[in-house]
């Protein structure tokens, strides 16, 4: 087996000495073992690492094992240059600010952090959605969304300005040293503020669900944005989880982003709507944000997108340490 070190430089804890201080732990970890193949690049502009990857991949004879060293941005390049592929594994040292995927594990990225867990773990192969051109671990949300990406915001969208103008909010909170739940909330609020419901054609599994939302989930993990708020959905389960949100009354607005946000919706029945399938088409009038696994990304005007689960179609390095996720047979 290979093993490929994909990190991301701007990643927020390997800021100062700290790609170096990685870099340097990487290889001595490896020298015990010179016999083991490893390699390590680092990632000179946004998406480098997926033709980088998908590369490296299509030369080897053997194994790989691909560890992505960052944040969400960088575990979306490198699952998408390893979704269905054969002889490739997909390993994650976090070192980003929002580490979403970890949410799904318990959050004990602790043991995510340690290359001794990483490179001897076993591997559970897991769903994926597949969204447009890409491919999504955790999920995809249209509407309303949460700003706190703020390099992958601004770089993702063919929009600049709108977008750099969509993150502000986020810089202005940051610098309050909110908690992170806090901060998450407080996010998600002003965000919804600025939105209003609109119009969507839907379709799951054959169902159509049209009707005004003020957001969409497609979800594949419990975890979104750093929070919980698919708590039936599941890793390796075989189906995807639509959850649609109606637009509340302004006074109920805060009380049901803070109780959507962690799971805690069964008291507001009336405005959300959540059905399990396999695949779901939405379109609309009004270009809308995307955000593919906390990139995000805008639509055209009008709008069509297809979501559609491709059963375990990677396989993910399990730490020692990690339960099982739910819905893993």
């Amino acid at each position: 087996m290979k093993h490929l070190f994909i990190i991301n430089p701007t990643a927020a804890r390997l800021g100062g000495g700290n790609l170096e201080n990685m870099r340097q732990e990487i290889e001595a970890f490896f020298a015990a073992n010179p016999r083991i193949c490893h390699e390590v690049h680092v990632t000179r502009w946004k998406r480098d690492a997926t033709g980088f990857v998908r590369r490296f991949v299509s030369r080897s004879g053997e194994l790989v094992r691909v560890y992505a060293v960052g944040g969400n941005g960088t575990l979306f390049e490198v699952v998408n240059s390893c979704a269905c592929v054969p002889n490739v594994q997909v390993a994650f040292l976090p070192m980003g600010r929002n580490n979403t995927a970890l949410n799904s594990f318990g959050g004990k990225g602790f043991l995510f952090r340690s290359l001794w867990n990483l490179s001897t773990a076993g591997v559970i192969s897991l769903d994926l959605i597949h969204a447009g051109d890409c491919y999504s671990l955790t999920g995809c949300c249209i509407g309303a969304g949460v700003a706190h990406e703020r390099e992958s915001a601004v770089e993702a969208s063919p929009h600049k300005e709108e977008a750099e103008t969509a993150v502000r909010p986020a810089r202005l909170i940051e610098r309050l040293f909110l908690p992170r739940r806090l901060y998450v909330q407080t996010l998600s609020f002003m965000e919804l503020v600025k939105q209003n419901s609109a119009r969507y054609q839907i379709e799951i599994d054959g169902e159509s669900l049209d009707g005004e939302y003020l957001n969409i989930l497609v979800a594949n993990t419990p975890a979104a944005s750093g929070q919980h708020p698919a708590v039936w959905t599941a890793m390796a389960d075989g189906a995807l989880d639509l959850y649609l949100i109606k637009q509340p009354p302004a006074r109920r607005l805060a009380r049901i982003v803070s109780d959507f946000a962690f799971g805690r919706y069964h008291a507001w029945a009336e405005y959300f709507i959540h059905r399990r399938g396999k695949s779901v088409s939405i379109s609309g009038d009004a270009a809308r944000h995307v955000t593919v696994d906390e990139e995000r990304f805008y639509t055209s005007s009008p709008f069509s997108l297809d979501f559609r689960l491709v059963p375990q179609s990677i396989d993910f390095v399990l730490p020692g340490g990690i339960g099982t996720p739910r819905g893993f047979v």
